[in-house]
């Protein structure tokens, strides 16, 4: 448990407000809410007191058999996916409850846990009805990363839960979570950041960090975009749904994206029209842009953040995209929404072969 989760749930165990800290401390009201929040620390000359008012000694306060290192934590994370890739999710989540029975309150492995397993049930493709028991476990540990996670990690893991609320029509507690999760303000760290690193003539680390910024803010267009076409169809405006699908296309286009990327909206809007010929058309170009990966190298745009390949053979390229198709189909296979393409003589081909 981080130092700022002990101030709080201390201080909330012996009924203390957060001013009577304040005052008990000589400091500002303000400062201890910044400590419990995770965005600063107490001063070192007041650990000692702020131990004693809290009833707790200093290793408590610190906090330190609980806590792993970023370092330990990846090494953890690239553990946990191996196992799920060989062994499935059951053995996933029986390693990280192992893993949680010795650092049970380290809300950076239970988020970072909690991201990689979702991924890894989405690719699964399997049941929804066999979904269930595994997004309740998942949920289950976003859940606890809000409760003893910094600020980063507490609002990354409101809006991971209220994503999940609202796809299981629980829309109270959807906005629930999504009250935790603040309004983005106009100011943007890294940009400055990138701003800082070009007047210092470090060039390199600016233009990789706007590359994730160009890269993020164009997954936010098509994320907007794909919610415009759901709107439109709903509205019956069909215009609408196939200007958005066209403009995420020309988009991805003119900034060098993968070319599964640039069909997703028209095949997503093709699915919600229930257009058969359309959808499977679609489909088809999809699944052969799978078979031809995205090479950031050879992109102008994002070459910088480009990730080194040069170790992965041949045959891990071909498992690699073997597990999407694979993964992509069962989805379709099992989500009620393609229902429709069921009896589809051509996806049903398209299905056997990647099955």
């Amino acid at each position: 448990m981080p130092i700022n989760t002990i101030i709080r749930e201390k201080r909330k165990e012996l009924g203390l407000t957060q001013e009577r800290i304040a005052e008990y401390l000589g400091v500002s009201t303000p400062a201890v809410n910044k400590w419990e929040k995770g965005s600063s620390y107490p001063d070192v000359t007041l650990l000692p007191p702020l131990a004693r008012l809290l009833q707790v000694d200093m290793n408590t306060l610190f906090c330190f058999h609980e806590e792993l290192s970023e370092q330990e934590i990846e090494s953890f994370c690239k553990e946990l996916s191996q196992a799920i890739s060989e062994s499935g999710l059951d053995a996933g989540f029986t390693l990280l409850h192992e893993k949680l029975r010795a650092y049970p309150r380290c809300a950076p492995l239970v988020h970072k846990s909690a991201l990689l397993l979702d991924g890894a049930l989405i690719m699964a493709g399997m049941p929804a009805d066999e979904k269930g028991q595994y997004t309740d476990q998942i949920m289950e540990l976003y859940h606890r990363a809000v409760e003893d996670g910094d600020e980063k990690i507490r609002i990354s893991s409101a809006f991971m839960l209220s994503s999940k609320y609202e796809l299981r029509g629980d829309y109270q507690k959807a906005h629930e979570m999504l009250e935790l999760v603040p309004e983005r303000l106009g100011i943007d760290k890294k940009q400055q950041e990138a701003s800082i690193y070009m007047k210092e003539g470090k060039l390199d680390d600016a233009a990789r960090i706007l590359e994730h910024l160009l890269q993020m803010r164009l997954n936010e267009i098509m994320i907007i975009l794909m919610y415009l076409g759901e709107c439109a169809v709903k509205k019956e405006d069909h215009e609408m749904a196939g200007y958005a699908a066209k403009a995420w296309e020309k988009t991805a286009e003119t900034f060098g994206l993968w070319e599964y990327s640039s069909q997703v909206l028209k095949f997503h809007t093709a699915v919600l029209l229930k257009d058969e010929e359309r959808a499977v058309s679609l489909l088809k170009r999809m699944l052969f842009a799978i078979r031809t990966p995205w090479d950031m190298k050879n992109t102008v745009l994002f070459r910088d953040i480009a990730p080194d390949i040069s170790g992965i053979d041949a045959s891990q390229k071909q498992n690699s995209e073997k597990k999407l198709l694979s993964g992509l189909m069962s989805e379709m296979k099992n989500n009620p929404m393609y229902d429709f393409l069921q009896t589809n003589e051509e996806f049903l081909r398209i299905a056997k072969r990647f099955l």
